[in-house]
């Protein structure tokens, strides 16, 4: 067998090993994606107490959150700070990658990273949401008193709109865990090829010398790649930072401006200067951030 052909399959192999564990992850969110339902939310909650909430729900492997929070600041429902810090604790597939890569080669540098990326991105959340709510973006006057949201899992899609109100068959249920479990292993195995062709044709040793040697700069570049809508650049930048491409700061800075499918959602707001200055705070503070935890070498 050709040495690309086996580059191939231990992409292949490795898939193979975390889906299982992601099958359980997305069992899981499932479970809370249906027990939740549709909530009632006061306005005056979501404005007083939107940052530390939207930071907390932002750090579920969940496109449905960020996707949700646009939706209710483009109602005037969520305030500008609240929506950037859901943005910036969204880590998208960071977390299941992570905790599958747990009996892998790498496992004991993606379980001790778990604690440390949760615990920075939600920090960086709450801290940017107030400052940004007590500095740049003013409340309005007045906004509506409640509104009732559904959330929905990763993309809304066609298969997650036929579903009943008040009953799911184990077999629905099983069918959409495995959806998402073979959509992420799909995503696993293509950038986990490309990152063992990357690093077969050019060296490891390489690639990791030129991504670290990017310096100050390299949380900047992660964090323009974590503005592309999607899954798949978090899954990318958890793998590459596993394999020792890019440091811990720059990790997070590509993983803190990846909002999944909540920048498709926000373009939709009729507001595009808002939505200009949402995106370049996000990515600014996101940069930042990265930077800061190099310098400081934290991890």
């Amino acid at each position: 067998m050709s040495e690309i052909a086996e580059t191939l399959l231990d992409a292949l192999l490795d898939t193979l090993k975390a889906a299982p564990i992601l099958f359980l992850v997305y069992m899981l969110l499932e479970y809370i994606n249906r027990v939740s339902g549709k909530k009632n939310f006061s306005s005056n909650i979501l404005w007083r107490f939107g940052p530390v909430i939207g930071s907390g729900l932002g750090l579920i492997p969940q496109c449905g959150f960020s996707a949700a929070a646009a939706e209710l600041y483009s109602s005037g429902l969520l305030s500008a700070g609240a929506l950037i810090a859901v943005f910036l604790s969204t880590s998208d597939e960071a977390l299941p990658v992570l905790i599958s890569a747990a009996g892998t080669d790498v496992g004991a540098k993606a379980v001790t990273s778990i604690l440390p990326l949760l615990l920075c991105k939600f920090v960086l959340a709450v801290i940017s949401g107030y400052l940004i709510n007590f500095t740049i973006c003013k409340k309005p006057e007045a906004a509506p008193q409640t509104v009732k949201v559904e959330y929905g899992s990763c993309e809304v899609d066609e298969h997650h709109c036929h579903k009943q109100e008040h009953h799911h068959s184990i077999w629905e249920f099983l069918l959409h865990a495995l959806y998402h479990t073979a959509k992420i292993c799909l995503f696993l195995f293509i950038t986990t090829a490309v990152i063992n062709l990357i690093f077969y044709f050019t060296g490891e040793e390489n690639v990791i010398n030129f991504l670290q040697g990017g310096g100050v700069l390299m949380p900047f570049i992660t964090a323009a790649a974590g503005l592309i809508p999607g899954c798949t650049v978090s899954v990318a930048l958890t793998q590459i930072f596993l394999r020792g491409g890019i440091s811990f700061g720059s990790v997070v800075a590509g993983l803190s401006a990846g909002a999944g499918f909540g920048y498709v959602v926000l373009l939709k707001h009729k507001n595009k200067k808002q939505v200009a200055l949402i995106l370049g705070l996000t990515y600014l503070i996101s940069a930042l951030c990265g930077t800061v935890l190099n310098l400081i070498n934290v991890f």
